[in-house]
């Protein structure tokens, strides 16, 4: 053994605890060399893991702590949990994620700390994020100095597109509103109802098909704009109207007119009912009441109910009654289409 090598190992042996841990800790330790990741399912350890956060809603004052960074490629609702971790390791985890560095309560975005449906001591965090933004999120052993291993699951949802707005179509003449009743160019929403407002459907939460029953994350509608206190339905078809190849506006994704609305009839095809709903008070579904999906029934789901399978596009649209004295004198309003193709 030569000289250098007996001093390395004697100053090693006086180190101090403290300097070892720090040579030993993850390359992602701290928030600023934060490991930059995708979408999908990484696998990390805690182990020599210091404190690079905390102080914030989700966490104790001591706790280890390790980095990610995620660039969204487009806009849509994040979700990032930690399902599994338990099962890996007993780890009992918390997760927060931040728009900057070093994570503070000041850039916090959201924290969790044992509310994911998975597991009693993993986490979930679900925000909504636009093309090109970066997060910072932060992995952390609740409380507890305790080298282990944790799963990290990424998915993105993009925003889902709307279409067949009634704004008088996407080129003039395709397709107007049956009665002069087109909404402001640009709206993304239906045809103007007896009240003046163009009804738009929203979707949120993930179109996966493989989510357990009543999940928190399931795909769910909500809607406003409507008629007050108006019963509306949930209606999705394979394809948007026109969709006759014949059809002037063939293409256009914009419509067509229908007898019994006073908006236009965009989903078409393999029609499917979702169930109905009342509009409150605002005109809303979703809001003070139950949304389409999620929790509320559907109990298995949209998906689910309906049988659609991973890989299945289908138009969803919003079809309200309407006082027939008013307006266009019809008995329906309509709201936009929303696309949505169904994952596994």
């Amino acid at each position: 053994m030569s000289l250098s090598q007996v001093l390395t190992i004697l100053l090693l042996s006086f180190a101090p605890a403290k300097l070892i841990a720090a040579q030993s800790a993850p390359t992602n330790d701290d928030c600023n060399s934060a490991i930059p990741i995708t979408m999908g399912t990484v696998t990390g350890d805690l182990a020599g893991a210091t404190q690079d956060g905390g102080d914030n809603l989700c966490s104790c004052s001591d706790e280890p702590d390790v980095w990610y960074s995620f660039t969204s490629p487009e806009a849509g609702t994040l979700i990032v949990d930690t399902c599994g971790s338990e099962a890996l390791s007993s780890l009992n985890t918390i997760l927060s994620v931040h728009s900057g560095c070093p994570g503070t309560p000041l850039n916090l975005l959201a924290c969790d700390n044992d509310l994911a449906t998975c597991s009693d001591h993993d986490s979930l965090v679900s925000i909504e994020v636009s093309a090109g933004q970066t997060v910072f999120i932060r992995v952390g052993n609740f409380c507890t100095f305790v080298a282990a291993q944790f799963r990290l699951n990424v998915e993105l949802i993009p925003t889902f597109d709307s279409g067949c707005n009634g704004d008088g179509g996407n080129q003039s003449g395709c397709t107007a509103c049956p009665c002069m009743n087109d909404a402001p160019s640009g709206t993304i929403g239906g045809c103007l109802n007896s009240t003046g407002t163009a009804a738009r459907l929203t979707a949120s939460g993930s179109p996966s098909i493989s989510l357990p029953q009543n999940s928190a994350l399931d795909l769910r509608f909500s809607l406003a704009g409507a008629p007050p206190m108006q019963f509306a339905y949930l209606g999705s078809g394979a394809s948007l109207a026109p969709d006759n190849p014949q059809h002037l506006c063939f293409g256009m994704d914009s419509g067509v007119q229908a007898t019994a609305y006073n908006g236009l009839r965009c989903a078409v095809s393999s029609f499917r009912r979702h169930g109905g709903r009342a509009a409150d008070a605002n005109g809303e579904v979703g809001l003070t009441n139950s949304p389409w999906g999620g929790e509320a029934a559907p109990r298995q789901g949209i998906a689910l109910a309906a049988g659609f399978a991973a890989g299945q596009t289908r138009y969803f649209q919003a079809i309200i009654r309407e006082d027939s004295q008013l307006g266009c004198l019809r008995d329906f309003s309509t709201s936009q289409s929303v696309r949505l193709t169904f994952t596994n």
